[in-house]
């Protein structure tokens, strides 16, 4: 690995930390407000924008602190998640996908961007479901769809788009995933109260 990219995973990692922090702060001293839900939305969505949010995490600490809102969360996950899938799509059916490589390869992860290709060769939409449960990028697989919506719409334009397909299973997944990290959480920590507590 390239002296460059270790420099980058080393101040990745710091932000990771530094913003899990912020966000356990944030979290106690908002616990039973209104806000606590809109910035986890805000935290969420930008996840796929920011790498250096850590979303499962941020999800796991809400829970933990105000476990009553357990399922709340989890959609909220699901649906921050969702949005920030269409918004990569309509990067995909705009940008080119060699400025989108050109910018993986200048942030050093482009293998990101080749498991994403992989994933939607083998299953085309559905790889948002399965990216979403497995912890693939699935806004690098919406960018993809995008794309080829793009370049399909131009030899035909009465043509289908695979957007609704693609966001539908994305939100499956994602929901999917955060209710059931968002039920084991608060389910298991209120095992770990009763016993330590």
């Amino acid at each position: 690995m390239k002296k460059g990219s270790l420099n980058f995973f080393a101040r990745l990692k710091r932000a990771e930390r530094k913003t899990l922090v912020w966000w356990i702060k944030f979290a106690r001293v908002h616990r039973y407000s209104v806000r606590l839900p809109i910035i986890l939305f805000l935290v969420l969505f930008l996840d796929g924008f920011l790498i250096f949010i850590p979303s499962t995490l941020c999800l796991m600490v809400a829970v933990t602190i105000s476990p009553q809102r357990w399922w709340i969360y989890g959609l909220i996950f699901a649906a921050a998640a969702t949005s920030n899938n269409s918004v990569t799509y309509a990067i995909g059916r705009s940008v080119s996908p060699e400025a989108i490589v050109e910018f993986f390869s200048y942030i050093h992860l482009t293998d990101l961007w080749f498991s994403a290709r992989a994933a939607l060769e083998d299953y085309g939409a559905y790889a948002t479901f399965v990216g979403a449960i497995i912890g693939l990028p699935t806004q690098l697989i919406t960018a993809l769809i995008g794309t080829a919506d793009a370049k399909s719409l131009v030899d035909n334009p009465d043509g289908l788009t695979q957007f609704g397909r693609a966001l539908s299973f994305a939100f499956a997944g994602h929901g999917l995933k955060a209710l059931l990290i968002a039920g084991l959480t608060r389910y298991g920590w209120l095992k770990l109260e009763k016993k330590f507590g």
